[in-house]
């Protein structure tokens, strides 16, 4: 027998220990209602539920901000129905008004009205507010101060940069394409597969009757790639890693504003032909500058392609423009892409949401300019195509290519040229000119999950009524001339007519010329108009007679304003429709949300306390049995006595 080590009592008690162990934690999950008490209890199924609970808070916050929108909204709607029935009464007084049965005073009582219905209006315009922030606009639509100049722009360097003019077969990922020898015209028959019957041997336009069908051509590509647009400059700068900020890109995208990307026909070019080909990208539009606040807005009648071909080097823009300024993310978005970008700028962006928004604008990009450019070429360039390079999602560029074979020409054409310079007007004036403003609801914890609902400007300038009067006449004033005047302006004799005699073309017919392409064919003719001159004795003025006419303003100003501010009430009730879709979808994601984290955090407590009970058992078992194994000892004293 041993009493050094009482192994039976220590195997007792290290079980006694585990079951109060157990005991324990099962009172602390029974009692806190929660499986997961501290990390320990579970490390992964702590995070998610953190990660849940984080979601779930986000929404409940949510669907305060989105009750708070609404509320803006209604309050936005009550005045705007009440600014509706102001204008209804206008509307009335002013048909009243211009009734022949009224005089002047009665006009001016009636204009009492008008007026003081103007500054209520206008009041509700100002001072409408919900929660100490205007509902409406009160900015000033026109810019006090218009200042117009001229300018010539580059392509941005992300841009210009990855734009190639003399792209080799290797720069092509997939590589391996080949070219037929032959063609020099092609006429598609299909695009599914895309296969085109093609003529030769000569190097006319194929309108002439003298080319021969050679059969059909699936066109690949070899070295007579020529030139390259790629839109990934853009993704490379934003790629995640970097300090560039929301207000660097919206720099890059603005920077695109009055741009352009012209090309030509490659065998216009070579020839110097009379009419060459000039196609290209323009984007115009307006935006915020970013650096000095002031609004440029670019048109695209102003713009011109500079190039190195023609003497006066430059090419008035094409009907291929891209209108930046209204460009949305997508067709089917009502986002655009400088509205994104000042959200970006207000919400400070992290670099990984930098990095997505600039790989969405990019392809975007490359999708319009794609689309632009695909339908003019294929009907109106007949020796260069296009090459899609984005199959992957990833490369947003394309490729202009000659598809003829080069070697046989002579001289030998060269590269398609890219001109990347632009010249044109743009305005720049104040940024006051909006008749929308944009107070964004966050409908949950995920940065872009918000709505924009639109702050409507109701100010009098605004809805076209500021100067709105109907009891306004207009005076004409006409001279009084004295009676040898009058008689001298009846004598035929003091008149002199002057027949003017002029040349000019008249269209008679149309022919074709080597290239295909229509002449006109013109006719000088000869024109003349009579001029009839006074050369009589010097007129004198006695006086003047005026002429007082009514002349109020036109009721349908009113109307007009009427239809404005329903617009702006449907603009409003589809927000507040989406909204509250929004509202349930938030509900019904925070319910199932919340059962998700429930399941991981929460105590099931019929197995909580099965469990409880088992290790109460066993912990008065253990106790019971290091009693008896502390028993175990007592029989050595007996060996003493």
């Amino acid at each position: 027998m041993q009493i050094q080590h009482n192994l039976p009592a220590k195997n007792s008690y290290r079980n006694l220990v585990k079951n109060r162990k157990g005991m324990a934690e099962n009172l602390e999950k029974l009692s806190s209602g929660f499986r997961i008490n501290r990390a320990a209890d579970d490390a992964s199924g702590l995070a998610i539920s953190e990660d849940m609970r984080e979601r779930i808070r986000g929404l409940d916050q949510g669907l305060n901000n989105i009750d708070d929108g609404i509320s803006f909204i209604e309050t936005a709607d009550g005045a705007m129905d009440e600014v509706t029935k102001m204008l209804q009464r206008i509307n009335k007084l002013s048909i009243q008004a211009v009734n022949g049965t009224y005089h002047d005073d009665a006009r001016e009582d009636i204009q009492l009205e008008i007026n003081e219905l103007k500054k209520e209006i206008q009041r509700i315009s100002e001072e409408t507010t919900f929660n100490d922030i205007p509902v409406f606009q009160s900015k000033i639509e026109e810019p006090k101060e218009i200042v117009i100049k001229s300018y010539t722009h580059q392509l941005p360097s992300w841009l210009k940069d990855q734009c190639s003019a003399q792209m080799a077969a290797g720069n092509v990922t997939d590589g391996g394409y080949t070219q037929d020898s032959t063609p020099y015209f092609v006429r598609e028959v299909s695009s599914t597969p895309a296969t085109y019957e093609y003529y030769g041997p000569d190097e006319k336009y194929a309108g002439d009757s003298s080319y021969t069908y050679l059969g059909q051509w699936t066109p690949e590509l070899n070295d007579n790639l020529s030139a390259v647009i790629d839109f990934s400059g853009l993704i490379t700068k934003y790629d995640g890693s970097g300090t560039a900020t929301a207000q660097d890109l919206y720099r890059d995208i603005y920077s695109l504003l009055g741009t352009s990307i012209a090309a030509a026909c490659a065998t216009c070019m070579d020839s110097r032909v009379a009419h060459p080909i000039f196609y290209g990208v323009a984007f115009y539009g307006s935006a915020v500058d970013p650096d000095s606040g002031l609004v440029r807005e670019y048109s695209k009648d102003d713009m011109r392609y500079s190039t190195t071909f023609y003497a006066s080097n430059n090419v008035s823009v094409t009907g291929n423009t891209i209108d930046l300024g209204k460009l949305t993310l997508s067709d089917d978005s009502d986002t655009t892409i400088f509205g994104y970008l000042d959200y970006l700028k207000s919400s400070n962006a992290d670099p990984a949401t930098l990095a997505d928004a600039a790989k969405t604008i990019a392809n975007r990009l490359y999708e319009k300019t794609y689309e632009k450019l695909s339908a003019y070429v294929e009907e109106t360039d007949h020796y260069n195509r296009l090459l899609n390079m984005n199959t992957d999602g990833e490369t947003p560029a394309f490729a202009i290519y000659d598809y003829r074979d080069n070697t046989s020409l002579s001289p030998a054409p060269s590269s398609v040229q890219l001109f990347t310079s632009t010249s044109g007007k743009y305005k720049e004036y104040p940024y006051n000119r909006s008749d929308l403003g944009k107070l964004w609801i966050q409908c949950s914890s995920v940065q872009d999950d918000r709505v924009a609902i639109d702050q409507v400007n109701l100010g009098l300038r605004a809805l076209g009524i500021e100067d709105y009067d109907i009891t306004r006449y207009e005076t004409t004033s006409t001279p009084v001339y004295s009676p040898e005047s009058v008689a001298a302006q009846n004598d035929p004799n003091n008149y002199v007519e002057t027949v003017h005699s002029y040349t000019h073309s008249v269209v008679v017919g149309t022919t074709t010329n080597s290239n295909g392409e229509t002449i006109y064919i013109t006719e000088p003719r000869e024109s003349s108009y009579t001029t009839r001159d006074y050369v009589g004795p010097p007129l004198t003025i006695t006086g003047y007679s005026e002429t007082k006419t009514y002349a109020p303003s036109s009721i349908s100003d009113i109307t007009d304003a009427i239809d404005k501010v329903s617009g702006y009430r449907a603009i409003l009730g589809a927000k507040q429709n989406r909204l509250e879709h929004s509202r349930s979808n938030n509900e019904i994601m925070n319910e199932n949300i919340t059962a998700s984290e429930s399941r991981i955090r929460d105590t099931d407590m019929a197995k909580e306390v099965a469990a409880f009970t088992k290790n109460n058992i066993l912990s008065e078992a253990a106790q019971a049995m290091l009693s008896q194994a502390n028993q175990t000892g007592q029989g050595v004293l007996s060996l003493l006595r």
